[in-house]
């Protein structure tokens, strides 16, 4: 193939009157820099324009215009593109960071957008995807953060929307999440994976509630979910993929269920507002890399305010776990579990054992309240629940409390307040 600068002239043996016919192609085509490929097929390679709204001609020189090329019009000041119907493929970066441009409709041609083709197009508001189009790279759409709908042709036969969000033809793979909405999120039931990238930057974003159909979640899914403030991972969850909760420096506690067996690398890297992680006894392999997406950081890297993650089961192959900045991490493990030492991950690992003592004299009615003394390991904290019943979802926090000398003494003032009172103790 070979690199074309611009079409500025022509042979001296072309007519006054064929170039006064050609002219207008000519100063259009000047605005381009493209390949002349082996097929005689035109990829556009880079744009100098500077029009609003930019019109990518169909033909230059006679030849079809089927590709726009590797980052072809990166950071150009367009407010529209009309892209031609003999475009088959728009390339990596394409149209990235045009923050004018605020819808993109594509020929019912385009079979292929390759990675980050809009990413960072700050304006764009609404997506349509043609019939044609099969093959979709990752991160298209990464911080498009005013985007609130993706459309798609009902006859296209790899894709599908549901109210305005980005699914697979059968509605079991979350594709892309628009980064513009705002709010709570109901992953609709009945899908199953949660893809790469699929919530990325989606800053609004402050709540998302996951069915118990979800197997897995992808690698960097809620990555630079900056508004995320909870997320409930359900027990269906098996796998949770590199960087999935990156930069969600809202988040303050996260429950990883006993289902999950592996959690990848970077998983909560930055996640400056966390405290307290659980994690299930399922979980055999913590800081697991397999490819990888971008940079690979310790899993708790830039984690500056957590305290405490909880084991509920056996200590876990782990590598790269905890960063430099870790300095007030605990590791806590239960009893009757295995493979603990007094150390895990560089940090220190302390058995988790509160236990409420019912056979001393402690326990019962006490002057004005009914209370009980709780013993276990010095300095562990945790966190005393009550209920009048005993659904798991009925229980309400009465007070966070530390074992500062392997035993404190734990009051209930209202107790007479309810006809029954179940008492119990959970990691913070």
């Amino acid at each position: 193939m070979k690199l074309i600068n611009s079409l500025r002239g022509r042979p001296p043996a072309v007519r006054i009157l064929t170039l006064w016919l050609v002219a207008l192609p000519v100063a259009l085509q000047a605005q381009y820099t493209y390949w002349t490929n082996n097929d005689d097929t035109i990829t556009i390679t880079a744009y100098t324009g500077s029009d609003g709204v930019v019109a990518i001609p169909g033909t230059i020189n006679g030849l079809p215009v089927t590709s726009i090329g590797q980052e072809a019009f990166t950071g150009a000041s367009m407010t529209g593109v009309i892209i031609p119907n003999s475009v088959t493929s728009i390339g990596y970066g394409a149209f990235r960071a045009c923050p004018g441009l605020t819808s993109v409709t594509l020929p019912n041609s385009v079979t292929g957008i390759e990675p980050y083709a809009f990413a960072n197009c700050t304006g764009l508001t609404t997506v349509t995807i043609p019939g044609s189009m099969t093959a979709l790279g990752w991160g298209v759409l990464n911080g498009c953060t005013t985007l609130t709908n993706i459309t798609v042709d009902a006859l296209n036969p790899a894709f599908s929307t549901l109210g305005g969000v980005l699914f697979n033809k059968g509605l079991n793979t979350l594709v892309t999440y628009p980064g513009g909405r705002r709010g709570v999120y109901f992953v609709p039931n009945g899908v199953t994976y949660i893809g790469d990238w699929g919530f990325y930057s989606c800053l609004g974003l402050t709540d998302v509630v996951i069915p118990d159909s979800i197997v897995e979640i992808g690698g960097s899914a809620f990555e630079s979910c900056t508004g995320l403030t909870r997320v409930m991972i359900p027990d269906s969850v098996v796998y949770l993929d590199t960087r999935a909760f990156y930069g969600c420096s809202a988040l303050t506690n996260v429950a990883v269920p006993d289902s999950v067996i592996s959690i990848g690398c970077s998983i909560f890297v930055d996640c400056t507002s966390l405290k307290t992680v659980n994690i299930g006894r399922g979980v055999t392999a913590l800081g697991a890399c397999e490819g990888g997406l971008g940079s690979l950081l310790p899993v708790f890297a830039g984690c500056t305010n957590l305290e405490g993650v909880y084991f509920a089961g056996d200590a876990p192959a782990a590598r790269n776990i905890f960063g430099d900045d870790a300095t007030n991490i605990t590791v806590y493990y239960l009893p009757n579990t295995t493979g603990w030492g007094s150390i895990f991950g560089g940090r220190p690992a302390v058995l988790w054992n509160p236990v409420i003592q019912v056979g001393n004299g402690g326990f019962g009615v006490r002057p004005q309240s009914f209370g009980f003394d709780i013993a276990g390991t010095t300095n562990i904290p945790f966190v005393v629940e009550a209920s009048t019943t005993l659904t798991a979802s009925s229980w309400m926090r009465l007070q966070s409390l530390t074992l500062t000398n392997g035993l404190v003494t734990f009051s209930d003032a209202t107790w007479t307040n309810h006809s029954a009172r179940f008492y119990r103790i959970r990691s913070p």
